[in-house]
């Protein structure tokens, strides 16, 4: 899911800039407002982040891009730059948990003797998800337009979000059917002289 959230948040670096331009018909001085307003909204976001591991991650992160998705959606349909810059805003509050979060479920879950292979495996996929991303920013909006692209993404990025919750409770619910038979098993069934015995 994290390899698939950075590659979904590449064409907006692409995007943005255009959708300001474009749609927005604003500045250069427009943008920076966005950028501004993304980045006062991940700062607020970061330090929520220490608050956020007592609560179990896995539902955080999913719930983290799943909002992500929502926050970036009515810059793909609004042109309001009011809205559209509370929503970025509101989405970089959400982003920023991510990363720190992310990192201490694979500490947690990766076994001791493993865990720098592992993380190293997820800092060179994750390092490159991004500028991927972005790559296939610059023909997608060429293609779709900056707003479209931005749609598309958040489009993306809540479906992503949406199939690890689905996948996350699936994979809770396998484990407990098993053990529910076990115990079914385990408890000896009354027969009618069991039953008149124990009467």
């Amino acid at each position: 899911m994290t390899v698939v959230y950075y590659f979904l948040y590449g064409p907006v670096e692409v995007a943005l800039p255009l959708y300001v331009t474009g749609p927005l018909r604003g500045s250069a001085a427009l943008l920076g407002e966005f950028w501004t307003v993304f980045g006062i909204g991940a700062t607020v976001g970061s330090m929520i982040a220490g608050l956020a591991r007592r609560l179990p991650i896995w539902p955080v992160l999913v719930a983290a891009v799943i909002g992500w998705g929502a926050a970036l959606t009515p810059l793909g349909l609004l042109r309001p730059p009011a809205a559209a810059l509370a929503c970025l805003a509101a989405g970089g509050l959400l982003y920023a948990p991510y990363p720190a979060l992310s990192a201490t479920l694979f500490q947690r879950e990766s076994p001791p003797e493993l865990l720098s292979q592992v993380l190293a495996a997820r800092g060179a996929l994750t390092v490159l998800a991004t500028p991927l991303g972005t790559a296939l920013g610059g023909p997608l909006t060429t293609w779709l337009g900056a707003q479209h692209t931005l749609l598309a993404s958040a489009t993306a990025t809540i479906a992503s979000g949406l199939t690890a919750a689905a996948l996350l409770t699936t994979h809770r619910q396998e484990p407990s059917q098993p053990a529910a038979r076990r115990r079914r098993r385990s408890t000896p069934e009354l027969t009618p002289i069991d039953t008149a015995t124990a009467g």
